[in-house]
Formats: C-alpha cells, sequence, structure tokens
C-alpha cells in the first residue's frame, strides 16, 4: 500500500481527533503538491518545520519518551505546550498505535484544545528503534510530531509530508543523516 493511501485511511481516523471535514480535504491538498512546481513554492515543508525541532540519532527505550523528545522541540520552539505533549503520549494509550502510518515511521499528534499554538512539526530520528505496539509496522525509527491550532490548517504541511515520506530513499537519507542540515537540504525540496 502507498503511504498516501495510509494517510487517507488515516485522515478517517483523524477525523475523531482533529475534527476534519473530511478526508477529500485532504487528498486535494495532496494533489496540489503534486502539482506544485518550483517557481510556485509558496509554504515549503520547511515553513513548517524548523532546523531547531530536529533531533538526530536520539537514545530511548520507550515510545513515550521517543514522544516526549518531539513534544520538548515543539514546546521550545513555541509551537506547543507542554500538556500537548502529555496528550500525544496519552492517545497512544488511549487510541492505540494508529499514528504509526508505515514501516518503522509514526506521526505523533493531539487534539489542537490540547496545547496547540501553531502549525508545527519536529522530527527526530531514533539509534534503536522502539515499538508502539503496531503488528504491521512496528519498530520505530523515525517520529515526526505534529501539531496545529485548527482543524485545517495542518492539511498542506501533511501532504508535503507524505510526498516526502512517500519515497523510501528520503527515508532512509533522513535516518542516516549525520547533522541538521542535512535533513533540511531534503526537506526544503518540499
Amino acid at each position: 500500500m502507498a503511504l498516501f493511501e495510509i494517510f487517507f485511511q488515516l485522515g478517517l481516523r483523524w477525523e475523531s481527533l482533529f475534527s476534519i471535514s473530511g478526508s477529500a480535504h485532504m487528498h486535494r491538498c495532496s494533489a496540489s503538491v503534486v502539482e506544485t512546481n518550483d517557481n510556485e513554492r509558496g509554504f515549503m515543508l520547511e515553513n513548517w518545520l524548523e532546523p531547531q525541532c530536529v533531533s538526530l540519532h536520539n537514545k530511548v527505550n520507550s515510545y513515550e519518551e521517543a514522544i516526549a523528545i518531539g513534544g520538548d522541540l515543539l514546546v521550545s520552539a513555541g509551537k506547543a505546550t507542554e500538556s500537548f505533549t502529555k496528550r500525544m503520549i496519552s492517545a497512544v494509550e488511549e487510541f492505540g498505535p494508529y499514528m504509526v502510518i508505515a514501516p518503522g515511521i509514526a506521526i505523533p499528534h493531539a487534539r489542537p484544545e490540547d496545547g496547540a499554538l501553531a502549525v508545527g512539526l519536529s522530527l527526530i530520528t531514533l539509534d534503536t528503534p522502539v515499538n508502539f505496539g503496531s503488528p504491521e509496522n512496528d519498530p520505530v525509527s523515525l517520529v515526526i510530531c505534529l501539531c496545529s491550532t485548527d482543524s485545517e490548517s495542518h492539511l498542506d504541511a501533511l501532504a508535503r509530508l507524505v510526498s516526502l515520506l512517500e519515497d523510501k530513499r528520503n527515508v532512509d537519507e533522513i535516518l542516516n543523516a549525520a547533522d541538521v542540515s542535512e535533513v533540511m537540504d531534503l526537506v526544503s525540496r518540499f
């Protein structure tokens, strides 16, 4: 199954978390990203994922620790409150590992009212992958935390993220990056 199809299905689950007005909107956003050329760059993924929100080669023992690192990056960047981080962790406990969207990749998030202050992403890589409880997609070595202040402003960022992650070479490049600038160079193309 293509990563976009996974996100499309995930959009149906996100309806309960983000109050998305329908996954068809996500599909339209994704289609517009594919059609965008370099002359029409507008907002790129780097507008939502800032260098200070990237942390590479982390050593953690659990998904809770991994999410906490990603959440702390969002808090430090002024994108979310500490309660948002706690809610991302409890969402795994409450709803299960649905945020593990593909082999080795998780996108934890919480509802806007749980402490989101701005649309933002954090990205962390793990030296030793951890289990979230997903039989199909564990263990996870790439964790991208997402926060949004409403039910739609994050959809363009999500669509661009899909474009980045659907190519395994890009995921491998992120996982093998020696420093943040390598990740940001890759992200700047989406």
